[in-house]
């Protein structure tokens, strides 16, 4: 049978019935798009609603229409694949807000002057979810700027608008109060997993995947999940009796996963279990504070225990002035003091 329009794949299947069902697809791989379904007749391959739903299924197949910016956000997606999964995962989605509100749009609707105040616009309607906001408008900007390098536009007009979350300086880390207040009525892989975030400040991606091999003892080391870089992070004596605590219960109970945490199972975390299973006790006690708050908690333990600014900004891949502040605001100067003090004393001479 000759088919007119190219690359088009036909493949029938057998009906109870007796009869036949045809798919039609854009093309031989059987991923690509199924637009046609009929029973028992070929379809007419030369009528208007068959080419109008090859056609279609040609635009959905390749990204979006030629010259939308759906298309750009196709070819944009496939350069972010060096960056951490968790990271993918995140610009995949603010992309997909992107696409559904500008997807079919071309892009020299994005050249015209008057599309910043609808961007304006589009991110005020997300107010009730600043970051959210904040985050969409960073990927279109993100997404224009690819089509900018490929010479497809000539200028981004999504660039430099402000963001609409405003950070709140005055409660960066978690309170003794909220500390306990989760602790009260966990679980005990929950509590584990909240206090080696406090006596770490590993990122959440690195909590959940963190290996047993990465204990050498008198510090952790491993590569992080979202910048790749080896880190050495210095095990105070808490976090060692805390992993010492966990190494017994996965002895005793034969406990077989390969990182450090894991959930009451006794396999390794996901991503969303954690998250649901923090945000339910973060609920339940109304702490709204965010679990990575608690990198600055590990930043005043690191001060107390002596560490320089320069140190700990090396560890957490910091600006020193950053911890430098959080060194000023949190950090009790007599608990620099004790703690050396107790230091010395129990240092042989």
């Amino acid at each position: 049978m000759k088919i007119e329009i190219k690359g088009i794949h036909r493949v029938s299947k057998p009906l109870a019935t007796g009869g036949k069902r045809y798919h039609y697809y854009t093309c031989r791989d059987i991923d690509r798009v199924n637009f046609w379904t009929c029973d028992n007749v070929p379809a007419n391959i030369k009528s208007m609603a068959f080419r109008k739903a090859y056609f279609t299924a040609i635009d959905i197949d390749k990204g979006g229409p030629r010259g939308s910016l759906s298309r750009v956000i196709t070819e944009y997606l496939k350069t972010i694949t060096d960056k951490a999964q968790d990271t993918q995962e995140t610009y995949r989605i603010h992309c997909g807000y992107v696409r559904d509100k500008f997807g079919k749009e071309p892009l020299r609707y994005f050249e015209d002057p008057r599309i910043r105040k609808k961007i304006f616009n589009w991110r005020n309607s997300m107010s009730s979810t600043p970051r959210k906001a904040d985050n969409c408008v960073g990927a279109l900007s993100r997404i224009l700027n690819h089509a900018l390098n490929n010479g497809e536009i000539s200028v981004n007009r999504a660039v430099g608008i402000p963001n609409l979350y405003k950070h709140k300086k005055e409660n960066p880390i978690w309170s003794e109060q909220h500390i306990n207040a989760f602790l009260s009525d966990c679980s005990r892989v929950l509590r584990w997993h909240l206090l080696f975030k406090l006596y770490t400040g590993l990122r959440r991606s690195d909590i959940i995947s963190i290996t047993i091999s990465a204990d050498k003892g008198n510090c952790l080391e491993w590569r992080t999940k979202k910048t790749k870089r080896l880190i050495r992070i210095p095990i105070l004596p808490k976090c060692r009796a805390l992993l010492d605590e966990i190494s017994d219960y996965r002895s005793k109970n034969g406990i077989t996963a390969f990182t450090i945490l894991f959930n009451s199972r006794g396999k390794p975390w996901t991503t969303g279990g954690i998250n649901a299973s923090s945000r339910k006790q973060r609920m339940l006690h109304n702490i709204t504070m965010q679990e990575h708050r608690l990198r600055g908690n590990f930043v005043t333990l690191l001060c107390i225990a002596g560490f320089s600014d320069a140190d700990i900004a090396y560890i957490m891949g910091w600006e020193k002035t950053k911890v430098s502040e959080m060194r000023r605001i949190y950090v009790d100067q007599n608990d620099i003091i004790m703690a050396q003090i107790v230091k010395l004393n129990s240092t042989e001479v």
